[in-house]
């Protein structure tokens, strides 16, 4: 990011998850309008917390959230990278 002159958004689970359903899946569609509108790379921070094996959901709106983030990857304009200790759990 440096080498090229961009900003990074260092996003971290306590950035997206909230106690209301349906709030997670919005903050994840709001970060990524904001990286796409400013430019940044976005870092997902520990995204296994974020994007861990939809079979292992135990409710819906796990489910909607981890569908809500491959979504909105799918259609991203600006460089995201991923980190984990844990590549086994992701979906």
């Amino acid at each position: 990011a440096e080498t090229h002159g961009i900003e990074v958004m260092h996003i971290k689970c306590s950035d997206v998850l909230s106690k209301y359903v349906g709030e997670s899946e919005q903050n994840i569609a709001a970060l990524f309008r904001e990286a796409h509108r400013t430019k940044k790379l976005m870092l997902f921070d520990e995204v296994d917390s974020l994007l861990s094996k939809r079979e292992s959901a135990q409710a819906q709106h796990e489910v909607q959230l981890i569908n809500e983030l491959l979504s909105q990857l799918e259609c991203n304009t600006q460089p995201v990278f991923a980190a984990t200790n844990a590549l086994t759990a992701i979906d």
